[in-house]
């Protein structure tokens, strides 16, 4: 189901871990990737319903360069 689907970015493990769980307990889906390459290929595999997305990732990525890609797939 689409609608419960969150995607969390985050290069920190205990922010992206932390986050996933509390919303798992609200009866979200969660998917977690700690860069955007790894984003990349959940955006290609599946639709979310939201996407929180750290600022700055590790190695100068930003998290809001993923927003074209999460609307292409999902407008």
């Amino acid at each position: 189901m689409t609608d419960r689907k969150l995607l969390v970015v985050d290069d920190e493990e205990g922010i992206r871990i932390g986050l996933s769980r509390f919303f798992e307990r609200e009866g979200f889906e969660v998917h977690g990737a700690e860069d955007s390459s790894q984003a990349l290929k959940l955006i290609g595999a599946a639709e979310f319903a939201a996407a929180i997305l750290v600022v700055r990732l590790k190695g100068g990525e930003r998290g809001q360069d993923l927003v074209p890609a999460l609307l292409k797939r999902n407008p």
